[in-house]
């Protein structure tokens, strides 16, 4: 994964100035702020955010859809609509990188990974004012076996306690029931 994302991370960088599907492999960087979704169809894509913005109301505002050794960063990432995610993983996907970003507002939950062991790495990023849909969901992150660290959270709604909202063994809802999950560290929660 190292090896792939250096490469392309190295690449001439591809201007994105409206919201859509990105499918072809390369580096993208955000060149303004965005309204609507950004969707992640292909494997090998690094997307740099440049400090910019992600809002959507009406569907998960990043998807990343079947894709591999996809690299995330640096932005701010809005979902101010209803029963919608930040950012969400679907289908077969593996060895991807979530670092460095703010999630706001997100309806359900800030990460979503629907994928058992995709092996994604979260980290550094900051999500705050999220809620989720049911007692078993969690406003951060939920079923599967990922590298979750060094992130926070604050302000997520429906979190009893700060553990429950974020915890060095961050609680993640795994074949519906709730287990906590070892081998996470260095998360800090606030209620």
């Amino acid at each position: 994964m190292e090896e792939s994302i250096a490469a392309i991370k190295s690449a001439t960088k591809i201007p994105i100035t409206t919201a859509g599907n990105i499918s072809t492999s390369g580096s993208y960087i955000l060149a303004n702020d965005i309204a609507g979704r950004i969707q992640i169809l292909v494997s090998n894509v690094s997307l740099d955010l440049n400090g910019h913005t992600i809002t959507a109301t009406s569907q998960d505002a990043l998807l990343i859809l079947g894709s591999s050794n996809i690299r995330v960063y640096n932005g701010l990432i809005v979902q101010s609509g209803t029963g919608f995610n930040c950012i969400k993983i679907e289908s077969p996907s593996v060895r991807n990188a979530l670092l460095h970003n703010r999630l706001r507002s997100c309806s359900t939950n800030g990460i979503v990974d629907t994928i058992a062991a995709s092996k994604t790495l979260i980290y550094g990023n900051d999500v705050q004012d999220c809620t989720d849909t049911s007692t078993s969901s969690r406003p951060y992150h939920y079923e599967s076996a990922d590298y979750v660290y060094g992130n926070f959270a604050q302000n997520n709604a429906n979190m009893p306690t700060a553990a429950d909202n974020y915890s060095p063994q961050i609680k993640l809802n795994m074949a519906g029931t709730i287990t906590n999950v070892t081998g996470q560290y260095a998360n800090i929660a606030l209620l």
